[in-house]
């Protein structure tokens, strides 16, 4: 499966997140805070800081929500946490903002700190779940659609709490895979970012894959 993937392109997706990590941190640290949210929050031209967002057009619904500086406060509450699941604590417990869950929230948090955190979003729920289920996309896309609610799509946090640590092992074996295909088309694996690797590949699996 991992082998139909073209890795020149996953390669070079990465690349272009690798960069939008490097600037998010940089307005993060000089504190402009509306340059950071705009680019956090996948706003218009700036798909790479957050896809999640930027798919569902949840950015400008966000920061018409929400004090902007509680927003950048969550942000730099991601630089603190150093478990995932104080991550996901501080998304829905601390925090809380409205139309800010778990696929937006995760995938700020892992833009900043991809050796720490990953996404949590449909496209790397299903790949997790491919993996549990040996490469089944059938079963896949049915455990998928049982975990997701008939509202709005997002899963519970309590749901979520008991999924997103389980996922890491299915993170790594995905990583092997998709080092080893890339190898296979003569493309250099990155040697770091762990958790944006995944997520690249995560994404082209489901664009290529998916029902």
């Amino acid at each position: 499966m991992f082998d139909k993937l073209n890795m020149q392109l996953v390669k070079k997706h990465y690349d272009a997140r690798f960069r939008c990590h490097e600037h998010l941190l940089d307005l993060l640290s000089t504190a402009r805070k509306e340059d950071y949210l705009e680019i956090a929050l996948g706003i218009g031209e700036f798909s790479y800081g957050n896809f999640s967002a930027n798919e569902h057009h949840l950015g400008e619904r966000i920061l018409s929500h929400s004090p902007h500086e509680r927003l950048f406060e969550l942000a730099q509450s991601f630089m603190n946490d150093t478990s995932p699941l104080k991550m996901l604590k501080s998304i829905y417990v601390d925090f809380n903002l409205p139309y800010l869950k778990i696929g937006v929230g995760s995938e700020m948090a892992m833009m900043l700190k991809p050796n720490t955190f990953w996404v949590a979003n449909v496209r790397t729920l299903w790949t997790h779940l491919l993996l549990k289920h040996n490469y089944d996309l059938d079963k896949a896309n049915e455990e998928l659609s049982l975990y997701r609610t008939q509202d709005d799509g997002e899963m519970r946090y309590e749901v979520w709490r008991e999924i997103y640590p389980k996922m890491k092992k299915s993170i790594d074996k995905t990583c092997e895979q998709g080092n080893n295909a890339a190898l296979t088309q003569s493309v250099t694996p990155p040697n770091s970012c762990h958790y944006m690797w995944f997520d690249v590949i995560a994404s082209s699996l489901y664009e290529t894959f998916a029902i």
